[in-house]
């Protein structure tokens, strides 16, 4: 049914009384200057050692065992904080901590519990600062949050060119990026280059590889939860970055001190600027490219209990390729646009209710115009969420989440037609889908003792797919349908009801060493399907149909994870399995014109997948030189009955190896210097195993899928900062960075190419491959006034 969706507040539903007079210390941690929250910020009790980390919003409580305590507090890149407190029941702090101004951090804290961050019982969970993001490498001079994730652990890319994240073995879409709460479906710019979120703007990136909360869900293998920070609440600043291919600006003030502020940042590439004058007298005269996007953020702190924040998100790249001698004009465009209004409201010490509204929009458009024709593609989608959460701190032993998320989709899968002098017809039209989802949720943590922990959740998704809609019966592919049948408006076409459960354990077998472990269900009810193989370059998001349900997959891993005494040093090994049910690809054979008939799900087959492997990883946090290394071993299969004779094969994206190395120097207080290096299993791909000569053509047989690997992609990175000492109220930051140090020319895809044929039919052929990335150069300044 098409659903308004009122904005609403759920829940007091119930309201837990206090069990006795429990003392109880939370608070809020804030930046002294900006006002904005510091989440991740570290809190121990000096005599009992009990400690904690803010959340994502910068609160915490505690449950101190004496009435009068120390309470310490550090955040990376602010000054270390003590205060004495008399601890009553329901006590709250508001702390304010003070950047230091020294850049080189000391090799260590005193007095943090080195087993501190060990106490999360999720294992894959991996949390990025905003500080910590701008001491990784910076690509092509420009610091990459979500690009910053593919260096991790059980992450990958296929190839340059292509932007998406595969997590331990999911698919593309299978991952859940969100930006302060709202979807983003298109996670890159400039083919993967460039992440869409700016830089300037990241308070923090969450990656969860497994044991996902409860809170989130709809995709089956990660999720990455990027936070923007809130704009300075007592000065007006502005930044500045202009380099070779980009530029961007951020400005931020207070409209009224304390509790309003608003920010604005906008990106713009510089790529067609500098081809232009290159192509002006060729005949790819009006050729280029460019990306540029902008972010809008309002915060109102209400009250000491109350805030809400207004993020709004713009982003696009636009493409185009014109050939004069030929006629031809060739253009691509894609991008998000996402809004989302968010509130925070602390209801007592121990309770907190989060409600959010986003809207959101992702579209991508093609077209191709050669005397007299021209032929153009478009598919979009758009979704309206609504979700609101409550969270209960019971006390040192248990805490709960309850919630319930309200979901309305709109797909317009396609949308195709073909132009000439005199007509214009439509090749291919689908009509747009809607879908409705449900979703309550509940999260329960729990600490049995001191060094057993315990978190488990459910998710229970109910998703309509209601009309209007044309559902064909599908007859022999490529001809037309043999009947159909019409839903009006709200009318039901398919419903399903799942259950996700989720549990994570976390057990201390020694002060540094911790055993995790995880267990969850999860459901997505949209796929996204690639048509590059009808010779479009394209990704399309569909819903979940009756003939393509919703996808449905089991993930388990099981971790050691070790800190080692001094602080400086942790590491882990982790394996993990993946098992996916109802996964989609289009059926072998289909051509592009078969795709643009009727639904699409009448061209797609239905099968399964599984991964599995071990990630390793070292990993020095602290003190002038740090760094992490990483190894993953993973198999990755899919098996369709209608692809491959029903035989297993290894998706594009299996990699059996995969290996990433970090380091950070900073050589002096003005200089950081970083390399970076990347190896891995080449792409599986498929390729011809014999060739023939027919009507003066030369034909591909095609074997098994994917039966061929490439060369293994592997490159080295550098990349150096250098941070002047202020002058004139500016302060500057020179950023030089080569990629791809040693010039690999790693392959993007391979192709056959005849040298020589004769009259007896006999010919040659060579396997060509097509590089897209060299060394490449670069250098940008950063200005911050």
């Amino acid at each position: 049914m098409r659903i308004a969706f009122p904005w609403f507040f759920i829940f007091l539903l119930l309201s837990p009384s206090v069990h006795g007079q429990q003392r109880t210390l939370s608070g809020i941690v804030t930046d002294s200057l900006t006002g904005d929250v510091l989440p991740g910020t570290t809190i121990w009790i000096a005599e009992t050692r009990q400690g904690t980390i803010c959340d994502a919003h910068g609160f915490f409580i505690l449950h101190p065992e004496q009435e009068e305590v120390s309470v310490n507090f550090n955040h990376l890149g602010y000054k270390h904080f003590e205060t004495t407190v008399r601890v009553t029941a329901g006590l709250s702090l508001n702390i304010r901590l003070a950047p230091d101004q020294i850049r080189i951090q000391p090799a260590i804290i005193r007095g943090v519990p080195a087993n501190l961050e060990l106490r999360s019982t999720r294992p894959g969970q991996i949390q990025l600062s905003a500080e910590g993001l701008q001491k990784l490498p910076s690509i092509m001079s420009e610091p990459d949050p979500v690009g910053s994730i593919r260096l991790l652990p059980g992450v990958q890319s296929v190839a340059e060119g292509d932007g998406y994240l595969y997590v331990r073995g999911g698919s593309a879409d299978q991952n859940l990026i969100l930006l302060d709460g709202g979807v983003i479906y298109n996670p890159a710019h400039l083919l993967g280059v460039f992440s869409v979120v700016n830089p300037s703007i990241i308070r923090s990136v969450n990656l969860y590889k497994s044991a996902i909360p409860a809170t989130y869900g709809n995709r089956l293998a990660s999720v990455v939860d990027i936070q923007t920070r809130a704009p300075d609440f007592y000065r007006t600043h502005a930044e500045v970055t202009t380099g070779i291919l980009l530029t961007r600006v951020t400005l931020e003030t207070p409209v009224v001190e304390e509790k309003v502020s608003v920010l604005l940042a906008g990106r713009r590439s510089q790529i067609d600027w500098l081809t232009q004058p290159f192509l002006r007298k060729t005949p790819f005269k009006g050729s280029g490219y460019f990306f540029g996007d902008l972010n809008f953020r309002l915060n109102w702190n209400i009250s000491n209990r109350s805030r809400l924040w207004v993020t709004w998100y713009n982003g696009a790249d636009q493409g185009r390729l014109s050939d004069q001698d030929f006629g031809m004009d060739a253009g691509i465009s894609w991008g998000n646009r996402l809004l989302g209004v968010n509130h925070w409201y602390r209801i007592n010490p121990k309770s907190i209710l989060i409600s959010s509204l986003h809207v959101s929009n992702s579209f991508l458009d093609l077209e191709f115009a050669q005397h007299p024709f021209r032929v153009s593609l478009q598919t979009a989608m758009s979704c309206l969420t609504a979700k609101s959460e409550w969270q209960y701190f019971h006390s040192e032993k248990s805490q709960w989440v309850i919630g319930l998320s309200l979901e309305e989709k709109r797909f317009s899968p396609y949308r195709a037609g073909i132009e000439t002098v005199e007509s214009t017809n439509e090749i291919g039209y689908s009509e747009p889908v809607y879908t409705f989802q449900s979703t309550a949720f509940a999260n329960f943590q729990y600490k049995p003792s001191s060094r057993w922990q315990l978190e488990a959740g459910v998710r229970v998704p109910l998703y309509l797919h209601h009309g209007p809609y044309i559902q064909y019966e599908a007859g022999i592919p490529g001809q037309k349908a043999i009947d159909s049948t019409l839903y009006s408006l709200n009318e039901l076409v398919s419903s399903h009801l799942m259950l996700e459960p989720r549990l994570t354990s976390s057990f201390d077998i020694s002060r540094l060493t911790t055993i995790k472990a995880a267990f969850s269900r999860h459901s997505q009810t949209l796929h996204m399907v690639p048509i590059s193989t009808a010779t479009l370059p394209a990704d399309i998001w569909t819903p979940a149909t009756s003939r393509t349900p919703p996808q449905l997959g089991t993930n388990i891993s099981l971790g050691v994870f070790h800190a080692f005494a001094d602080g400086l040093w942790e590491a882990h090994a982790e394996g993990f399995y993946r098992d996916m049910k109802n996964q989609v690809e289009f059926k072998e054979g289909i051509s592009t014109l078969d795709l643009l008939k009727y639904n699409l799900d009448m061209h797609m087959t239905i099968g399964q997948g599984t991964a599995y492997g071990l990630e390793f990883m070292i990993r020095k946090k602290k003190g002038r030189l740090s760094g992490w290394l990483g190894y993953t071993w993973s198999v990755t299969t899919r098996q369709f009955d209608e692809i491959n004779g029903g035989k297993r094969f290894y998706p594009k994206h299996d990699r059996r190896h995969d290996l990433n190395a970090v380091i950070t120097w900073q050589a002096s207080e003005y200089i950081d210097l970083t390399i970076n290096y990347l190896y891995a299993t080449g792409q599986a791909v498929s390729l011809p195993g014999s060739f023939y000569y027919f009507d003066g053509n030369v034909v591909n047989h095609y074997g098994e899928r994917n039966n061929f690997r490439m060369a293994p992609y592997h490159r080295l990175d550098f990349s150096t900062k250098i941070y002047p000492k202020k002058k004139r109220k500016i302060q500057s930051t020179w950023t030089f960075s080569i990629y791809n140090l040693y010039n690999r020319m790693n392959p993007f895809f391979i192709y056959f190419d005849t040298n020589w044929i004769n009259d007896n039919g006999e010919f040659g052929t060579r396997a060509r491959s097509l590089s897209l990335l060299p060394l490449i150069p670069s250098f940008s300044w950063t200005g911050r006034f």
